[in-house]
């Protein structure tokens, strides 16, 4: 959910977060060392406000937000899984269309949230924020390079560093074949049953070895 101009209030916010239930957020606003704001420096979040970190809790946040890197740790302490930020001014620098320089700064920034996806941890997503300022700064101007490392140096990750906002999905499960039939299932109980009904009929003693009939749970004596 995308909240934007006059629709990034406070009382959007909080409706947002509980009906999508998002487990990361991506903040792009004015802040403070205590504070993030949203239309208008309306605080959306607050240290030391605990319905915020209620708010929060469970939840991963990329934080695009002057100086509000430093309330991080707070929200981790009161349940927010893991934070990312700046812990000072986060300057950028513009150019006349098409903007190249702007870039450097909002490419580097977003280079956090796009590295979670689909399977990176927060610290290599920090890691690779990292590296992205670097490669930026090496090809920049000289003042350009100077507040793209200002930035940089700025970055702040808090809380549970291992953390992956995105789990992999699981690959299907693997269809079991019969070994007398073409009978193919991903389920292992279906499977027995297939065998015991269409091909142990009568049978008794059970003939599959002991180690085979202890895998299909056969019923057999």
């Amino acid at each position: 959910m995308d909240l934007h101009d006059n629709l990034d209030n406070k009382a959007n916010f909080n409706a947002a977060i509980s009906e999508s239930d998002p487990i990361l957020l991506e903040g792009v606003g004015h802040g403070n060392a205590s504070t993030y704001t949203g239309w208008h420096n309306e605080p959306l979040l607050k240290r030391g406000r605990l319905e915020d970190a209620k708010l929060l809790e469970g939840r991963a946040g990329s934080f695009m937000s002057c100086e509000f890197g430093q309330a991080l740790e707070w929200f981790c302490e009161h349940g927010m899984r893991a934070g990312f930020g700046y812990d000072r001014t986060w300057y950028f620098m513009i150019s006349i269309f098409p903007d190249g320089v702007a870039r450097m700064f909002m490419d580097s920034h977003m280079t956090f949230i796009r590295s979670l996806y689909p399977d990176k941890t927060m610290q290599e997503a920090f890691n690779a924020t990292f590296d992205k300022y670097n490669e930026y700064i090496r090809g920049a101007p000289a003042t350009t390079a100077r507040y793209l490392a200002w930035d940089r140096d700025g970055m702040l990750l808090a809380g549970d560093k291992e953390f992956k906002p995105f789990k992999p999905t699981p690959p299907p499960p693997k269809e079991v074949p019969c070994y007398w039939c073409e009978f193919k299932t991903t389920d292992l109980e279906e499977l027995r049953k297939h065998v015991c009904d269409k091909h142990c009929q009568g049978l008794t003693p059970c003939w599959w070895p002991d180690w085979l009939r202890e895998i299909f749970g056969c019923p057999l004596p």
